[in-house]
């Protein structure tokens, strides 16, 4: 579990900036970065500094079907009042581990 997001980018909005396009000159409200941080606790401190460095407006916390929850992280993105969801990945696990991960979100 922890905090993720994929690669930096922005969309097509992104992709034409990059390049000079004529959406390097469009609205900053249609831009939107995710960034991908590590879940482990054990890099715990990169994760902190990493989600206070860029205030998000919201937070993914990927679970995988066959791992657990990290509450460090659920009450990070609290602290920091960024509302959060969650994705669980790895539901090919099966039914059971879906379920398993499912019953600690409750």
């Amino acid at each position: 579990g922890g905090l993720s997001g994929g690669a930096l980018g922005g969309g097509r909005e992104a992709n034409a900036a990059s390049k000079g396009g004529p959406a390097a000159e469009s609205s900053p409200a249609h831009l939107v970065t995710l960034v991908d941080l590590p879940g482990s606790s054990k890099y715990y401190a990169t994760t902190v500094s990493g989600f206070t460095r860029f205030s998000p407006d919201y937070a993914t916390l990927v679970l995988a079907a066959d791992g657990h929850l990290e509450p460090l992280h659920e009450a990070l993105a609290r602290a920091l009042l960024a509302p959060s969801f969650y994705v669980i990945n790895k539901a090919d696990r099966g039914a059971d581990a879906v379920a398993r991960v499912c019953a600690q979100l409750a």
